[in-house]
Order: structure tokens, then C-alpha cells, then sequence
């Protein structure tokens, strides 16, 4: 579920669906009718948080609204959310076995069944929904007999559990149960959902850092520092975005304690901050600010070798004080994914593998590079990643996507996450606004071939590219003492770019100064290191 807000609407998301059974008969249009029920659609919205204290409410930029004179946080569903649904007669037993925690899932403006199938209205018959689906739930887990939503899942709602650990997305989402029930509008049955969980929201001071590249004062660089929150038993989960606002779910009126920690001085000095609540009543949410949510504001600069760190800063000397996330390897739009400022990597973000272990039948990329030319285009790394992590097939890319939900390389609200570069991403690391500064597309004819496993075709005299592993080799030792390039050994990658549906492109260097492109069958293995744009 997207959280850039806490309150969700979904008034016109229609479902190509139908929903058997709402409470309430609110309007006379006439549905299709079918085995002596109506055909009906979906429309699930949320009544969202109330502030637990109105009257001290404070409007910031955290996307609060005013509705019937109370404070509201809004949100939206997202593709992938799932409700389950229950359809209970007057009799106080299920409508039937399919219609006991029915699974719907939310797809581009649409709540459907993962097979489709029409779903219909009975009169006499009402309709319980709760967020977020969970499978195995039965009617042992809920009460048949009280035919209100909260009444309904009573037991349910009490046995449930928010996350500890909220740190990621899906278990944030999963941690914020909603139940609601059904009424008839029309051709549309429409679940007005209602929080159970409480929330709780700290609102920050924060930096705004604003860097400019040594070589091109157009490429600037921007990024909030916040006060952070710990992270270890109970982690929150940070607002997407830049927003300075950390939010937490939990079990409503139920004592409970946060922890933070200031901005970490040069010295590695930082002062704790605790906030305290004696409990807050589901469906509300009640918000702290520490020490005023000042900003202030800082400039610096960046270049290739510089350090960029999981909080989104940079620093040109490493600083035993913060996390180090990447080294910087590029610096441009043009080959950053999303029209981005940079390109970093990170020595122990890489995976050995094959491409795919399916050489023939993946279909989901077709842009294919088949010059110099094109190589030196083929920026879409991370759009190609995105694809293939959607993919049944088993992919490297996958393994490097997967990077991004571990704590320790988790990347800042300002990148792209970790992806399988492009053949041009890697060639742009090598380039004049690279850490290697070379031209190789002077000399492309010397090192390109597009012949399966073809290292006949190489750079083998070029001073440039010495010194090129000789300059990575300080960029990844300066970040974790690790050599980008160890001496007798060769640095090597596969691309996410394809040659054909059979092939990828690979590049290898020799920290002797070897150095070529060529093609490979898409199921043999190679080392490869993940990139990541800021």
C-alpha cells in the first residue's frame, strides 16, 4: 500500500467484478442479474485516521486534510493490496464455502479475484471485508452472529498483531488492519473500511543538503538528513519522499515507547530523544514533534570517488560515523536511470549466476543492442530490472533487485534502489564523466564484438585502461578495502541489455589492461555487480 499518505480513497475504483450480497440497498439502478443475484463491482474506500487531539492539531506538509472540522492523514490502495471478504446470511452461516475470506486483489483501479469470476448481490445477505488479506483465516476466527463490521471481526481484531519491525513497506501495510462492511449503490458494492490499529507519527528536524558536481554546476544534487529512529527491536517506517515524518502502527490503548537519536556530530556525538504514549484508541492517530521539526540548510559538493551514504549524503573522505552506502561512479543524467545525478556501486552488492536460467523463452525485454552505437545508449537498467523482477523466470536481475530489502543496503528516498545495469551504465563508469575518464568508443572497433564468448577482439595496449582498474581499484578500497579489480584476476559483468533472445552482453577487464565486449548465452554464469542511481 502507497504511504506518502495515511488515509485512503478509492470513491471510483470500479472492479470488473461482482460482489454478492451488501448490506444496504442505497440506489435503484438495475444490475445485470444472474443465478438470482446481482452482478455487482467493487469499490473499497477508507475512512482514514482521525486525530486523536483536533483541537491541537498542527496542518504541516504531511498531506493532513480537514474533514467534518477533523484531522484526517489520506493514502491510497496500490496494486497488489488484497482484502478478504466474508458473505454471512441472516441465518448467521455463510452465504457458501467461496465466500468464506474471499480473496480480492487491487489491479490498476480494479478489485477482482485472481480468476475473475463475476461475484453477485443476494438480498438478506451481508458482507464483512477486512486489509490486509491473510490467508487460512476461517469463520472460527470471526462471529457470525453480530452482523456489524467490528462486531463481526471482535475476535480477530483482538488476537491481531502489528509488526515490530515496521521498517519495510509490506510489513507497515500488513501491520494496519482495516475492516469494513458492504453496501449496495447502485450496480456497485462499496466497502467503507475503517482503521482498527492506532498510529503514531513524529514529525522531525531535518537538513536540507543540496550538492553541485565538481565538473557541471547544472547537475545538482538534493537530499533531506533526518533525525533518525532506532531501528533494532522496534523499527518505524519512514515516509517516502522527503518528508521529515517517521510513522508507527500499533495495537490500540496500548502503552508504548520510541526511540531516536539526533544528528551524529563530526565527533560521532548524538543525543537520545524518547517519546512516550500511554495508548491511542483505533482509528486515531497521535503526533509528536521533536524539537520543533526545524530545517536548516547545508551545500557541498560531489564528484566520482566520492562516498554516498544510506542517509542520502556525500562526502568526499569517508566518515566512520555514518553508513557508507556506495561509491560514486558516475556523474551525469544521461546514463543515470530516471534522469537521476549519479551512478554508485557497492563491492558487496553482486551476485554470481547465469542471466536467466531460461535462455529462449523470456520475452519481456524486446529493446535489443546490436552496434557500438547502441551500447553506448542503453541507459534502461533499472526499467529493465523492474521487468524482469515481475517476470516467472529465475533472473540475476532478481537477486540484485532483492539487495534493496536488506537493512544494511537499504538506499535513500532519493535513488533508484539497486539494479542490474545496462551495457551503457557500465560503459559510462569507464567514460570521461566515469571514475575511468577513458574514450572507448574511439577505439569500439578494437574491443566490440558481438560473437558468443569472443575474447579474441581486445583492448590489450591501452594505458587508459591500467590506469582505469588502477582507479577503481583506490575507488572501492577507499569505500570497503575491497579491489574493483584484483591483479591477475578480471572484473566482469553481464548487462541486463540483450543481444538477441538467446544473449546478453558481458564486459571484462583485466587489471593487466585487457579489456572487451562481447556476447554470452544467457543460462552461463558470471559475476555482476549491482549499480544504483541518486
Amino acid at each position: 500500500m502507497k504511504r506518502n499518505k495515511i488515509y485512503y480513497y478509492l470513491g471510483t475504483a470500479v472492479a470488473a467484478l461482482a460482489l454478492a450480497a451488501c448490506s444496504d440497498e442505497i440506489n435503484t439502478d438495475s444490475p445485470v442479474v444472474k443465478d438470482g443475484g446481482k452482478v455487482v463491482s467493487v469499490v473499497v474506500s477508507d475512512h482514514g485516521f482521525d486525530n486523536a487531539n483536533p483541537a491541537t492539531r498542527a496542518n504541516d506538509s504531511n498531506e493532513e486534510t480537514i474533514e467534518d472540522n477533523k484531522t484526517v492523514m489520506t493514502t491510497t490502495f496500490t496494486n497488489g493490496d488484497s482484502i478478504g471478504v466474508f458473505a454471512i446470511t441472516q441465518n448467521n452461516i455463510p452465504l457458501n464455502d467461496t465466500y468464506v475470506n474471499k480473496a480480492l486483489y487491487y489491479e490498476n483501479g480494479v478489485w477482482k479475484t485472481k480468476t475473475g469470476q463475476e461475484f453477485l448481490y443476494y438480498n438478506g445477505v451481508d458482507y464483512f471485508a477486512y486489509y490486509p488479506y491473510k490467508e487460512g483465516v476461517t469463520i472460527a476466527d470471526v462471529d457470525p452472529t453480530n452482523h456489524t463490521a467490528e462486531g463481526f471481526f471482535h475476535d480477530y481484531i483482538a488476537a491481531f498483531e502489528p509488526y515490530k519491525d515496521q521498517y519495510t513497506q509490506w510489513r507497515y501495510t500488513r501491520s494496519d488492519l482495516m475492516v469494513g462492511q458492504g453496501a449496495l449503490v447502485g450496480t456497485e458494492c462499496q466497502f467503507q473500511m475503517k482503521h482498527v490499529m492506532g498510529l503514531i507519527v513524529i514529525q522531525v528536524p531535518y537538513i536540507h543538503h543540496t550538492y553541485t558536481n565538481v565538473n557541471d554546476n547544472t547537475n545538482i544534487y538534493e537530499v533531506n538528513e533526518y533525525y533518525t529512529m532506532d531501528q533494532t527491536e522496534k523499527a518505524v517506517r519512514q515516509v517516502a519522499g522527503s518528508e521529515p515524518i517517521y510513522r508507527y502502527i500499533v495495537k490500540p490503548n496500548v502503552p508504548e515507547a520510541l526511540t531516536g537519536k539526533t544528528y551524529v556530530d563530526e565527533n560521532g556525538k548524538y543525543n537520545v530523544f524518547s517519546i512516550s504514549h500511554s495508548g491511542v484508541d483505533g482509528g486515531y492517530y497521535k503526533k509528536y514533534v521533536v524539537d520543533n521539526g526545524t530545517r536548516s540548510d547545508e551545500e557541498g559538493t560531489f564528484d566520482n570517488g566520492y562516498i554516498i551514504y544510506q542517509d542520502g549524503t556525500i562526502t568526499e573522505d569517508k566518515l566512520s560515523y555514518k553508513t557508507p552506502l556506495g561509491i560514486i561512479i558516475y556523474c551525469g543524467t544521461d546514463a543515470a536511470s530516471e534522469n537521476r545525478h549519479g551512478l554508485a556501486i557497492n563491492p558487496s552488492v553482486k551476485s554470481y549466476s547465469a542471466w536467466c536460467t531460461s535462455s529462449s523463452s523470456e520475452t519481456v525485454l524486446t529493446n535489443y543492442a546490436k552496434t557500438a552505437k547502441d551500447l553506448f545508449a542503453a541507459y534502461e537498467g533499472y526499467e529493465n530490472t523492474l521487468k524482469l523482477v515481475e517476470s516467472s523466470h529465475t533472473h540475476l536481475a532478481k537477486t540484485l533487485y532483492n539487495f534493496n530489502s536488506q537493512k544494511k543496503y537499504a538506499c535513500p528516498y532519493t535513488s533508484t534502489g539497486w539494479f542490474m545495469p545496462a551495457i551503457g551504465q557500465i560503459l559510462a563508469m569507464f567514460g570521461p564523466n566515469g571514475a575511468g575518464q577513458t574514450n572507448l568508443y574511439d577505439r569500439r572497433n578494437d574491443w566490440f564484438s558481438t560473437t558468443s564468448n569472443n575474447s579474441s577482439k581486445q583492448l590489450t595496449d591501452d594505458p587508459k585502461i591500467v590506469q582505469l582498474a588502477l582507479n577503481m581499484n583506490a575507488m572501492t578500497r577507499k569505500f570497503n578495502n575491497t579491489d574493483f579489480c584484483v591483479s591477475g584476476n578480471s572484473y566482469g559483468s553481464w548487462a541486463s541489455t540483450l543481444y538477441s533472445n538467446q544473449k546478453s552482453f558481458r564486459i571484462v577487464m583485466w587489471h593487466s589492461g585487457k579489456f572487451y565486449v562481447d556476447t554470452w548465452d544467457k543460462t552461463g554464469s558470471y559475476t555482476t555487480w549491482g549499480m544504483m542511481a541518486f
